[in-house]
């Protein structure tokens, strides 16, 4: 019974040593986002701009939500590391009205709550980082490289799309009606294309396609191969 009892108290003192603590974050205008230091970031699109952040509550001073130009940057302050098995990852819930960029780098994952409608918009991940998310837009850049993904779906009208450095892009249900998509460096991708496509795979890279575009040009150098699906 006194086991029993001592293993309840360590459980119920472990919960509030790892607990979370949400803090609503008051910042200036911004039509673009950086986000790193393996932060988690929540984004949805809405009629204001709202910041919240979550995290320990001993970490809360140390994560920065700071707007600098027109650029939302999400970073931990300091030398930071968190423990996976107590799930302490930082998270960011970011509403936005306006976006014209969103940059996720050392590790950080975004994730799309709800469908992002904007004219021009540019979408990168670096460093290990992944992107998840849906879009509405006439023109579309997706970057990535450093082993990180971009995995997308929605309806534009143009998409470029690069992938590098091992580096993969999903697009398989983004519905683009012209592509340009670049591969190199062992990187994937997988893009539809309903009008025209231009494609170029490099350096043991791939590049599969989707739909029944013109071909405007397909390249393939260095064990880079192009397919159509």
């Amino acid at each position: 019974m006194r086991k029993l009892m001592m293993l309840t108290m360590l459980m119920l003192m472990a919960t509030v040593v790892f607990a979370q603590e949400k803090e609503k974050r008051s910042v200036g205008d911004f039509t673009r986002i950086t986000v790193s230091s393996g932060i988690d970031l929540y984004l949805s699109q809405a009629d204001a701009n709202d910041v919240e952040v979550e995290c320990k509550k001993d970490d809360l001073h140390r994560l920065m939500t700071e707007v600098e130009g027109n650029t939302l940057k999400i970073y931990m302050k300091g030398n930071f590391s968190w423990n996976w098995s107590t799930k302490t990852t930082p998270k960011v819930y970011v509403s936005v009205k306006q976006l014209e960029a969103l940059s996720a780098s050392g590790g950080s994952d975004v994730y799309g709550q709800n469908v992002l409608e904007q004219p021009v918009l540019k979408l990168s991940s670096s460093g290990g980082s992944d992107v998840y998310i849906e879009v509405k837009s006439d023109e579309l850049k997706l970057t990535t490289s450093g082993g990180s993904d971009i995995k997308i779906k929605g309806v534009v009208g143009q998409l470029i799309a690069t992938s590098s450095g091992g580096s993969d892009i999903n697009a398989r249900d983004l519905k683009a009606e012209t592509v340009k998509v670049t591969s190199s460096g062992g990187s994937d991708a997988i893009v539809w294309a309903n009008k025209e496509i231009i494609a170029n795979a490099s350096g043991g890279s791939d590049i599969v396609f989707y739909g029944n575009p013109e071909i405007k040009q397909l390249n393939e150098s260095g064990a880079g191969d192009i397919s159509q699906r």
